[in-house]
């Protein structure tokens, strides 16, 4: 049994994660660091074995009571939960995203490189057949080559909710929603296609300037054909899902991009219709298990860190377009840039 600590546990953590494991016939919840206490006393209440901690000085002396670390804290507190988690030299699963700027994901990376440990960043949509499925169709060209996707998650933000306190200001969540439910959608985009080569955005908000931006559409530019990014924290979430055109087949997986996992997807070809289902399951519980799986020797699809560090430098290139309103190529700026006018613009 893999015993999991979580640091900066109060949030997704309790919400999600605690609730996946308490089945879980591999992984166990076994310390959870906070700095809510009314909601460390939820916690309590729903399971009384749980150690739990209100700081994390006292998170690490309990060190001994966990094999790996799940980082749940909000971004503006990544770079330090990553340097505790790291210093005490054991496997990090870590919420998304990796960064939300140059100087940021440069730290963090410099963390875990240095450290050697293993480490994921915690995608749940890459937990799911469906996912594997599409991407061996895609490295073996079963349907052809593609000639474009189109990747979607919206939802509509609960402004009453704590944590939109702080997802509505840039310097602590990101310039836009990119940064939020985007990144999922450009984590599968760049895992089944690979990097894109340059990227155009446009991207607006409701509530003023001087918040994130709620809505972006990113079109990702690959050799001979584009996927196009929609998130978006201000919209109905019906249409959530992937759809990706082949030479030969295009196929539609509705749902396949949200907290649960998909249930089918549809293949069309000249063939006719072809409808394949998949089971429900837990996606929060399939991306620890596949973690401590994959510590042990297992399998995993999840995002390693390079897999993140090119999903970021996409972030960055979509966040410099949308400043811009130009062309941005992608990875073509210093990651320890501070600032979003340093990614390279096409004239």
């Amino acid at each position: 049994m893999w015993r999991i600590g979580m640091l900066g546990g109060t949030g997704t953590g309790r919400k999600r994660i605690l609730p996946a494991l308490r089945d879980s016939q591999t992984c166990q919840v076994t310390v959870v660091e906070g700095r809510s206490h009314s909601r460390l006393a939820e916690i309590r209440n729903g399971d009384s074995t749980v150690r739990l901690v209100s700081g994390t000085a006292e998170f690490e002396q309990l060190a001994d009571l966990f094999d790996v670390v799940y980082i749940g804290s909000p971004p503006f507190l990544r770079t330090r939960h990553v340097a505790i988690a790291t210093r005490l030299g054991k496997p990090i699963l870590c919420e998304k995203p990796l960064a939300t700027n140059r100087q940021q994901a440069m730290e963090v990376a410099e963390l875990v490189r240095a450290a050697g440990v293993p480490f994921m960043l915690a995608h749940q949509v890459r937990h799911q057949s469906a996912v594997a499925d599409i991407k061996a169709a895609v490295d073996a060209g079963t349907w052809g080559s593609v000639r474009g996707a189109h990747l979607q998650w919206t939802f509509r933000m609960d402004r009453q909710a704590p944590n939109a306190v702080w997802k509505a200001r840039p310097e602590l969540a990101g310039s836009s929603s990119m940064f939020d439910s985007g990144v999922h959608a450009v984590d599968l985009a760049t895992y089944w296609f690979g990097a894109p080569r340059a990227v155009y955005a446009t991207g607006g908000a409701s509530l003023g300037e001087a918040v994130v931006l709620e809505t972006v559409t990113a079109v990702l530019e690959y050799d001979g054909f584009a996927a196009t990014v929609l998130t978006s924290q201000d919209a109905v979430s019906h249409d959530n899902g992937v759809s990706i055109t082949f030479a030969n087949a295009a196929v539609r997986a509705p749902g396949l991009l949200g907290e649960q996992p998909a249930r089918m997807i549809e293949l069309i070809s000249g063939l006719g219709h072809e409808r394949r289902e998949y089971p429900a399951g837990n996606l929060y519980r399939a991306e620890v298990e596949d973690f401590c799986a994959s510590i042990g020797g297992g399998w995993t699809n999840g995002a390693t860190l390079a897999d993140a560090e090119v999903t970021t430098e996409v972030l960055f290139a979509i966040e410099d377009a949308v400043a811009s309103g130009r062309r941005t190529l992608v990875g073509q700026a210093s990651v320890g840039s501070t600032g979003s006018d340093s990614g390279a613009v096409d004239p």
